[in-house]
């Protein structure tokens, strides 16, 4: 959806995966919230990393895989954006995008 105000935002995705699809992708979480979200939550952590310490998101590379064919995952690496062309040639894009005050978003006063 475009944002039409002069006001920052986040806009969060989530895709859920089947089970059987044996989708790669992850996501990582602290290893301390690993108890409350197995137990307490009840939660299936198939997919996540657990790590110790906490977990910088705002940073973390970008890796896209929405098909099974690891011929066709995307991974930001510190190379640049690594897809099946990068593989095949060797060049790798960069995304330039930093988090700044500028493109975050804060809560308002």
């Amino acid at each position: 959806m475009p944002n039409t105000s002069d006001h920052h935002r986040i806009m969060l995705a989530i895709d859920y995966f089947a089970q059987w699809y044996q989708c790669p992708m992850t996501v990582q979480l602290p290893r301390s919230l690993k108890q409350e979200i197995e137990e307490v939550w009840q939660v299936n952590t198939a997919g996540v990393e657990w790590v110790d310490g906490e977990v910088d998101h705002l940073n973390q590379a970008f890796y896209l895989n929405m098909t099974q064919d690891p011929s066709m995952y995307i991974r930001q690496t510190d190379k640049g954006v690594e897809d099946w062309r990068a593989r095949a040639t060797g060049k790798f894009n960069f995304d330039r995008g930093v988090v700044s005050d500028h493109n975050y978003w804060t809560a308002e006063a």
